[in-house]
């Protein structure tokens, strides 16, 4: 039989129930331990800036300042404030919550000087306030007019896109869009919160356009049931500041079911975004020159311009 070796072991043994273990355990855990930790925290923080964010929107919720500006009540509740902020002039006005201000109180005050409380929701292509409840307030004075506002007709148009609620889409929610948002946009613009299309081309780039009626009225309640869907519509696109705002032919807003065909060889099966910077070929709504955009200018970048006309022609 082999015999045991009587020589003890000099390593130290823990035994859970025996108190403490020796020192240098305790120092090897410790190290451990922390090692461990201080690996995982790297690594979260390593996997979380890699990500993509989900939406550049930004709402500053908490931070209340003050606008004072030009009201536009029309085609929605709008501010053109006196001093830029974000480098934005021009703002949706809405409620807090899921509310909208008031379109009939709003065409009172069009184009009065007002003053109001908010918080700032913006992302890289528009921006709106939440304004503070009991905040607006009319400043004296007659109502005045701005040039920038001229609401000029631009073109007969038909686009395809989502209609999306602005508040949550500019920052609110992230994402603000989509079925997994249907719900929330839904009762946000069952509240009055204006709906705008979202439009976004192969390259990603994306334009917005305010939805209203053919006479500016708005039409929140219609659209509902085309919330978070593909759509198509059709309307007069108008010009409102740096606001796109397309005056819906209610007749023609439908359910865009992908890869469907329009019955013509010619009229493509496309996705506007921006609107400006490509258009439906089609021989039932011709194709602007590039003329016609600069005098009824939709603002382009002069790249994007040059680029658009070199396209029509």
């Amino acid at each position: 039989m082999r015999k045991k070796s009587s020589r003890a072991s000099n390593s130290p043994f823990f035994i859970g129930w025996e108190g403490p273990g020796d020192t240098d355990t305790r120092r090897w855990l410790r190290r451990w331990v922390w090692t461990l930790l201080s690996v995982l925290l790297i690594l979260g923080f390593t996997l979380a800036s890699s990500q993509r964010t989900i939406g550049e929107g930004i709402f500053e919720f908490g931070t209340v300042r003050e606008f004072r500006g030009l009201f536009l009540g029309f085609p929605t509740p709008m501010l053109i404030a006196d001093e830029p902020v974000s480098g934005q002039t021009l703002f949706y006005l809405v409620n807090e919550f899921k509310h909208g201000l008031d379109p009939e109180e709003g065409r009172r005050h069009h184009l009065r000087r007002v003053r109001l409380s908010g918080t700032l929701i913006r992302d890289p292509l528009e921006a709106m306030i939440e304004v503070v409840a009991g905040s607006f307030e009319v400043l004296e004075g007659e109502p005045l007019a701005d040039p920038r506002l001229d609401g000029q007709r631009i073109q007969q148009l038909t686009l395809q896109g989502e209609i999306v609620d602005s508040k949550c889409q500019l920052g609110v929610m992230n994402p603000g869009r989509l079925k997994p948002h249907r719900a929330c946009a839904v009762h946000c613009i069952r509240g009055g919160i204006p709906p705008l299309l979202r439009i976004e081309d192969e390259a990603g780039e994306l334009a917005y356009v305010l939805l209203v009626g053919e006479r500016g009225q708005p039409i929140n309640q219609e659209v509902l049931q085309f919330i978070a869907l593909p759509v198509e519509v059709s309307g007069k696109l108008r010009k409102f500041g740096d606001r796109n705002v397309l005056f819906v032919d209610l007749g023609s807003l439908r359910k865009k079911v992908p890869g469907a065909s329009a019955g013509a060889s010619e009229h493509r099966n496309w996705v506007a975004s921006p609107p400006q910077t490509q258009l439906p070929r089609s021989s039932v709504l011709p194709l602007p020159r590039g003329p016609i955009f600069r005098s009824c200018s939709l603002a382009l970048p002069e790249t994007q311009r040059r680029k658009l006309e070199t396209r029509q022609s």
